[in-house]
């Protein structure tokens, strides 16, 4: 069984539709046989008919009388123009442009020059210098096929090395 305060926070969840399953199964057991739990059950279906009931007076105390006849005078009203309507909502937002513009006029002038700035340095990075392999121009060949095919060429201080493949059979170096 359901203790009974956890019953009571259900109940509302109860009463909407919202438990599923075993827990809405055993929190209705639980109203059946607790006298608390069905006066809360009760109370808040009055409560929801007593809602319901205010707001229909109210409903039914709005004149509607001349509803309809608004709607078939709007639809018969010429359409504005496109022109006509982007007009009325430029007028309609002016006043918060009119301070505005300096301030975005501003703010995309830094945008561009700023974009401008970071091209020009990224155009500077991009220039590479041609890299000098070794100050004393010194490098050693570490290997030489037999058939004068294949040549490994290594330089110590830039730790480079170059792989020669000639696939011409004239016996001479690649």
């Amino acid at each position: 069984m359901t203790a009974c305060a956890h019953a009571q926070r259900l109940i509302p969840l109860l009463y909407d539709g919202e438990l599923d399953g075993l827990l809405r199964r055993d929190i209705s057991d639980h109203v059946v046989s607790c006298t608390t739990c069905i006066h809360l059950l009760t109370t808040l279906d009055r409560s929801q008919e007593l809602l319901k009931r205010a707001i229909d007076d109210q409903v039914l105390a709005i004149n509607f009388s001349g509803f309809w006849q608004g709607v078939e005078s709007r639809l018969s009203e010429p359409e504005s123009s496109s022109l006509e309507r982007l007009r009325l909502w430029w007028e309609s937002w002016r006043p918060l442009w009119s301070w505005r513009a300096p301030l975005w006029a501003t703010a995309g002038a830094m945008l561009l020059i700023g974009a401008a700035l970071i091209f020009t340095k990224l155009e500077g990075e991009q220039q590479t210098k041609p890299v000098r392999l070794a100050d004393n121009d010194q490098a050693q060949i570490e290997s030489l096929s037999a058939s004068d095919t294949v040549l490994v060429w290594n330089e110590p201080i830039s730790n480079a090395t170059v792989i020669w493949v000639s696939d011409g059979g004239d016996g001479g170096l690649p």
